[in-house]
């Protein structure tokens, strides 16, 4: 969604130049596809690496003789599928309102309308992640084991990326009583949250 924002002029000139909704959900999906397979190959050789120096740590430092170091191949693959497949379901939703540029808008650089809007409805959808990731990690522990703490950590994120949005504009409401600096800060956040609610929610994932 970020790297969106950033394009949307460009996007917005493959619309003028004849490129219609498809065309514009076509290269954002296609940027998402790549960014994710890039990532999960560049993370590949690291991740190896990472566990390689570890079992040697391991085997220098400590009693504890470790197995072989091994490198599961068919699960490695599947990862980095994963990671390419996730960096397209992630451009799903940044595609779709690409689809829909107001393109007059974007090169007279206005605001497109209904950016600034304040999506209740998704917050109130992503309560409902929340809530069940939260109860995975409390119970899902005996049943699932370490899964069920990664699913109630996955849906407390995804929860919680939903409802950045409403977030961002409730702070901008309650900024009056903050100092001058950080009350230009947030209220500049909320008028733009179409491009701090997507770097808000992008830290969070990442450092979650």
């Amino acid at each position: 969604a970020v790297d969106v924002r950033r394009r949307r002029r460009l996007l917005a000139l493959v619309a003028v130049a004849g490129g219609g909704p498809r065309h514009l959900r076509a290269v954002v999906l296609a940027g998402g596809l790549l960014l994710g397979g890039a990532g999960a190959l560049a993370g590949l050789p690291i991740g190896i690496a990472a566990g390689a120096a570890t079992t040697a740590v391991m085997r220098a430092g400590t009693d504890a003789q470790p197995g072989p170091f091994e490198v599961p191949w068919a699960v490695a693959a599947a990862t980095v599928l994963l990671g390419a497949v996730s960096g397209l379901a992630a451009a799903y939703v940044p595609a779709r309102r690409a689809a829909r540029t107001d393109v007059v808008s974007v090169l007279a650089g206005r605001r497109e309308p209904g950016a600034a809007r304040s999506g209740r409805g998704w917050a109130l959808a992503g309560t409902v992640p929340v809530a069940a990731g939260v109860l995975c990690c409390l119970f899902g522990l005996r049943s699932l084991h370490e899964f069920g703490a990664a699913f109630g950590a996955a849906g407390i994120v995804i929860g919680t990326v939903m409802i950045t949005p409403w977030l961002v504009g409730a702070t901008g409401r309650v900024a009056g009583r903050l100092p001058v600096p950080l009350r230009l800060a947030v209220r500049d956040g909320a008028r733009n949250r179409a491009r701090t609610a997507p770097a808000v929610a992008a830290i969070m994932a990442a450092v979650a």
